[in-house]
């Protein structure tokens, strides 16, 4: 891995995401730490990646959405979760992925599943509605413009 480079760590908190989907508690906080210190890289190396934005973003907001016996557990027994997250710090993250990157349609629909967390159910509306009018560009988008479709049911 090149360690000046913004897509090698973008790409590296990536494949740690992934990989703390399938694992355990210590492991996932474990990965939660490197994640961190990986997108926060990337963008020192390259303030404009979209991808690096969006990782942060849901960084932030799987941190924020912790449970209190999650968090409990990790502060505990694995020495707590890094950073300030905040579900307000995961919209901003977004938000600039969005400004980077304005054909993801990943990237909207992440950014409305943050703003329903935050009970802010028509800017989540509003955001869906742009990603379902967006071109379809890779395999998984039109299952992401069907959860769209359904999150805006959901809220109106």
């Amino acid at each position: 891995m090149d360690s000046s480079d913004a897509q090698s760590h973008f790409v590296m908190s990536v494949a740690m995401g992934r990989k703390a989907l399938i694992s355990g508690a210590r492991e996932r906080v474990a990965a939660s730490r490197a994640i961190k210190k990986h997108v926060d890289k990337a963008l020192e190396y390259d303030k404009n990646h979209a991808g690096a934005w969006h990782v942060l973003g849901r960084w932030h907001f799987k941190v924020a959405n912790l449970s209190w016996v999650e968090r409990a557990a990790a502060n505990t027994l694995f020495g707590g979760i890094p950073g300030d997250a905040s579900n307000q710090k995961a919209a901003d993250a977004i938000r600039k992925a969005i400004d980077f990157n304005h054909n993801n349609i990943l990237y909207y629909y992440d950014l409305a599943k943050v703003y329903e967390e935050m009970g802010r159910d028509q800017q989540a509306v509003s955001v869906c509605k742009n990603a379902v009018e967006l071109k379809s560009r890779t395999p998984d988008d039109p299952r992401l413009k069907e959860q769209c479709r359904k999150l805006i049911y959901d809220l109106q």
